[in-house]
C-alpha cells in the first residue's frame, strides 16, 4: 500500500516537473520572441502619444495667435467706443451751447431790435408829422404823401419780428433735446466700453489658460521623449527580469524531480 502511494506520489512530481520544465522552456521562448513585438508596440504608442500631443501643441499655437488677434480688435474697438464717447460728450455740450445762444441770446438780440424799432419809429412818427406839416403849407409846395408812412414800414419790421423768439426758442429746445439724445447715446456708448472690458478681462483669462495648456503639453512632450528613448531599455529589462523568474521556475523542477525518482525506487 506505502510502495503504491509512493509511486503515485513520484509520478506526480514527475509529471508536475515535465509540465513545469515546458512551461518554463515556452515561457522563455515566446518572451523572448514576443519582446521585440511589444518594443514595437509600445513605441507605436509612445509615437502617437508624441503625434498627437505635437497636434495639440500646434493648435494651442494657432488658438493663442487668434486669441492676439481678437485681444489687437478689441483694444482698438475700445479705443473706438472711447472716442466716441468722448466725441458725444464734446457734441452735447456744443448742442446745448448753441441752443442757449439761439434760443436766449438770439432772442434777446431780436427783443432788443424791436426796442429800438419803437424808438425808431416814435422818430419816424415824428418825421412823419413834420414832413406832412411841412407839405400842408401851399407856398412852400412840397407833397408829402408816401404809399406807407415811415414810421409804419418800421413798425411793420418791429410785427415780422415778433414771431421770432418764439420759433428761436422752439429752436432752443429741438437743440436742447438733441443734447439730451447725446447724452443718453454717450451712456449706452460707455455702457458698450464696460463690457468692452469684460471681454478684454476674459481674454486675458483665456490667453492665461492657453500658455498653461502650453506649458503641460511642453512637459507632456518631454515626456514622452524621456519614455521613448528608456522605453527599449526597460522592456528589455523586464524581459530579463520574467528570463531570470522562468529560469529559477526551470532549476527548481529539479528537485521536484529529484523527488519523484526518489519515490519510485522506494520500496
Amino acid at each position: 500500500m506505502r510502495k503504491t502511494l509512493y509511486r503515485i506520489t513520484g509520478v506526480a512530481l514527475i509529471i508536475a516537473t515535465i509540465l513545469g520544465l515546458a512551461v518554463s522552456l515556452t515561457g522563455l521562448v515566446g518572451l523572448w520572441r514576443v519582446q521585440p513585438k511589444v518594443t514595437a508596440q509600445l513605441q507605436s504608442s509612445v509615437d502617437l502619444l508624441q503625434r498627437s500631443a505635437q497636434a495639440t501643441a500646434e493648435l494651442l499655437v494657432v488658438v493663442d495667435g487668434s486669441l492676439e488677434q481678437v485681444e489687437k480688435n478689441v483694444v482698438l474697438m475700445k479705443s473706438a467706443v472711447d472716442n466716441v464717447a468722448a466725441s458725444l460728450d464734446g457734441t452735447a455740450a456744443v448742442t446745448r451751447t448753441v441752443g442757449t445762444t439761439v434760443g436766449v441770446d438770439l432772442v434777446k438780440v431780436i427783443r432788443d431790435t424791436q426796442s429800438s424799432l419803437q424808438a425808431v419809429g416814435a422818430g419816424a412818427r415824428l418825421v412823419d408829422d413834420t414832413l406832412a406839416m411841412v407839405s400842408a403849407v401851399p407856398f412852400i409846395g412840397a407833397r408829402y404823401k408816401p404809399e406807407q408812412p415811415l414810421q409804419a414800414s418800421i413798425q411793420d419790421v418791429s410785427v415780422s419780428l415778433e414771431p421770432m423768439p418764439a420759433s428761436l426758442q422752439n429752436v432752443q429746445k429741438g437743440f436742447e433735446n438733441t443734447a439730451v439724445s447725446f447724452e443718453s447715446l454717450k451712456g449706452n456708448v460707455a455702457d458698450l466700453g464696460k463690457s468692452v472690458e469684460g471681454i478684454e478681462a476674459s481674454l486675458n483669462s483665456a490667453q492665461g489658460v492657453v500658455a498653461q495648456y502650453q506649458s503641460i503639453v511642453s512637459d507632456t512632450q518631454k515626456q514622452l521623449d524621456e519614455l521613448q528613448t528608456a522605453l527599449p531599455g526597460g522592456v528589455r529589462a523586464v524581459t530579463w527580469g520574467l528570463t531570470g523568474l522562468l529560469v529559477w521556475l526551470f532549476i527548481a523542477q529539479a528537485g521536484l524531480l529529484t523527488q519523484g525518482l526518489e519515490l519510485l525506487r522506494r520500496e
